[in-house]
């Protein structure tokens, strides 16, 4: 959407993967972290391109919103039989934390799991995330339920899309 010829929002997507590895039902039991790549690290959205190329600082924020949530499963097998959430994951919860905020559920993956290769979480409405991102540090953990045994290794796959909205008119 734009404004007097400026950009008034804009998206940004984060995507990373974790490698989740097949057990003989003597892996993970209950929640864990998985081990997503450093996009879920340290977040600096002033670093983000449309930032960069549009001239617009942290300071011109008025809002950043988590627009969506995916959640990918693939294990390399290109057999669709097998690339199926609801094999492998019973639950999924992410939350954002940054120093000197309280922890806050951004996604959770619905229950019953899909039957499906890809599934949209359920993101709660207006949960502003400025004070997070303006923070020395935004970080994006998961909290995943496996289900046990899994007999192949697989890939979670998770985007994040948000909805950052800006001032620029300065009002």
């Amino acid at each position: 959407m734009t404004a007097c010829g400026g950009l008034d929002e804009f998206e940004e997507v984060i995507v990373e993967e974790a490698s989740i590895a097949r057990t003989d039902g003597n892996g993970i039991n209950g929640p864990f972290s998985p081990s997503f790549g450093a996009g879920f690290s340290d977040i600096d959205l002033s670093q983000a391109r449309t930032f960069e190329n549009e001239g617009i600082s942290p300071d011109d924020v008025d809002a950043i919103y988590v627009k969506s949530v995916t959640l990918e499963v693939d294990t390399g097998t290109d057999d669709s039989r097998l690339d199926q959430l609801h094999f492998y994951i019973e639950g999924m919860e992410m939350n954002v934390t940054a120093t000197g905020q309280s922890e806050a559920m951004i996604a959770e993956l619905p229950t019953p799991v899909a039957m499906t290769r890809v599934a949209n979480l359920d993101v709660p409405p207006m949960l502003n995330l400025k004070p997070y991102a303006t923070a020395d540090s935004m970080t994006v953990t998961a909290n995943v339920r496996l289900k046990e045994p899994r007999g192949v290794n697989f890939v979670l796959r998770t985007t994040i899309t948000l909805l950052i909205d800006v001032n620029i008119l300065g009002q």
